[in-house]
C-alpha cells in the first residue's frame, strides 16, 4: 500500500484505510483506472500469465493486497489451472460485488479477509504455497510482515509480485500529483476561494440578492481572488507533465460553481467538500506511493530479506508498458 513501512503499525494507519476504502468503493478496478480499462497492459498481463502456468489444482495462493480483485478477475480469465484457494487479504474495506463477475467454480475458492494486516494472516502455519501481490507489498513490507510470510509459506512455497519502483513514469506521476495536490488544498488556494465565492454565486436565482450582492464589495473581491487563483491555476495545467489532476479539479470545482445558483450555498458547499476530501484522499495515496516506491537499494534489501526468509531463488525484472517504465517484477522461491 519508502519501504519498511507497515500500515497496521504506522501512526496513519487508519486514515489510510479509510482512504483505500473510499477508493476502492468506487467501484474502480485497479489504481490506474485512467490508463487501463483491463487489467493494466500487456507486460503486466503476461508476467501473470507465466506466474498462473505454473499453478496446480493442490495450490493454496495468498494474494496481499487484493483491492478490488483486479488479479484474481484476471486468474478467471488467463489462468488455465486454479488453485484449490485463494485466500485475498486487504487492509481496506472491500466491497465483494466484484466476485460476481468471474466464475462460480472460482469465486467459491476465493475468501476475502478486509481490515487485514499483512502482519496478522488469519493463515495456519505453512498453509500456502503460491503469494501474489501487485503494487502492494511495498506499502507495508516491515519486519511483522515478513516474519508472518516466514510463518504461512510452505516450505517449497513460491512469491510472485510486481512492486513500484522509484525511478517509474507512476512514481513521476505520484510525485508530480503529490505536489499538486497540495497547492490545490493550500489555504487560499482554488477550494478554499472557490468556498468563498460560492455563497455570492448562489444568490444569482433571486434579483433582491443579486442586487445586495452588486452592491457589496466583498463579492467582487471574492470573484478577483477566485479569478486571480484560477489563472495560476491554468497556468499551472499548461505548464504541467501530468494535468490530469489539476485539470481534473479544476472541472469539478467549476461544475459546483456553475450550479450554485440553482442549488444554493449550503449544499454546493457540501460538494465543494466533497470534492475536497477526495482530494484529500488522491492526495495520502500519491504521496505514499512517492514514499514506498523501491529504488536499486531497496530492492536488493527485500532480496537479503526474502534469503533470510528461505527463499534461495530469487529473480528480479522490470515491468515497462507503453514505453514508459512501470515498476519492478520479483519471483523468489523457497527450498
Amino acid at each position: 500500500m519508502g519501504p519498511g513501512v507497515n500500515a497496521a503499525d504506522s501512526q496513519d494507519g487508519d486514515a489510510r484505510a479509510r482512504a483505500w476504502s473510499r477508493y476502492w468503493g468506487r467501484g474502480v478496478r485497479h489504481s490506474c483506472p485512467g490508463s487501463f480499462h483491463d487489467h493494466y497492459g500487456a507486460a503486466t498481463q503476461a508476467f501473470w500469465r507465466e506466474r498462473f502456468a505454473q499453478l496446480n489444482a493442490e495450490d493454496r495462493a495468498l494474494e496481499l493486497g487484493c483491492g478490488n480483485g483486479s488479479l484474481i478477475r484476471y486468474l478467471d480469465r488467463a489462468g488455465p489451472v486454479w488453485p484449490a484457494s485463494i485466500d485475498a487479504v486487504d487492509l481496506a474495506e472491500l466491497d465483494s460485488q466484484w466476485l460476481g463477475q468471474i466464475a462460480p467454480a472460482l469465486r467459491d475458492r476465493v475468501r476475502l479477509h478486509p481490515r487485514t494486516p499483512a502482519a496478522t494472516l488469519p493463515l495456519a502455519d505453512a498453509s500456502v504455497t503460491q503469494v501474489f501481490s501487485q503494487y502492494a507489498l511495498e506499502y507495508f513490507a516491515g519486519e511483522s510482515c515478513w516474519r508472518e510470510l516466514a510463518r504461512v509459506m510452505s516450505p517449497r512455497a513460491t512469491l510472485a509480485l510486481i512492486a513500484h519502483r522509484r525511478e517509474s513514469h507512476l512514481a513521476h506521476l505520484a510525485e508530480s500529483e503529490s505536489v499538486d495536490a497540495q497547492w490545490l488544498l493550500a489555504p487560499g488556494g482554488p477550494l478554499d476561494r472557490a468556498e468563498a465565492l460560492l455563497p455570492w454565486l448562489a444568490m444569482s436565482a433571486d434579483p433582491a440578492a443579486r442586487a445586495q450582492r452588486a452592491a457589496d464589495p466583498r463579492a467582487a473581491a471574492a470573484r478577483q481572488a477566485f479569478n486571480a487563483v484560477y489563472a495560476e491555476l491554468d497556468a499551472r495545467i499548461a505548464a504541467a507533465a501530468f494535468p490530469d489532476l489539476l485539470r481534473e479539479t479544476a472541472d469539478g470545482v467549476m461544475r459546483i460553481l456553475q450550479a450554485a445558483a440553482g442549488r444554493g450555498a449550503a449544499p454546493s458547499i457540501d460538494a465543494l467538500r466533497v470534492l475536497r476530501a477526495e482530494l484529500e484522499d488522491n492526495r495520502l495515496r500519491v504521496a505514499e506511493l512517492v514514499a514506498c516506491a523501491l529504488d536499486r537499494e531497496g530492492i536488493e534489501r527485500w532480496q537479503r530479506q526474502l534469503q533470510q526468509i528461505g527463499c534461495t531463488q530469487i529473480e528480479v525484472g522490470e515491468i515497462s508498458e507503453q514505453n514508459h517504465l512501470f515498476g519492478w517484477s520479483l519471483v523468489a522461491r523457497r527450498g
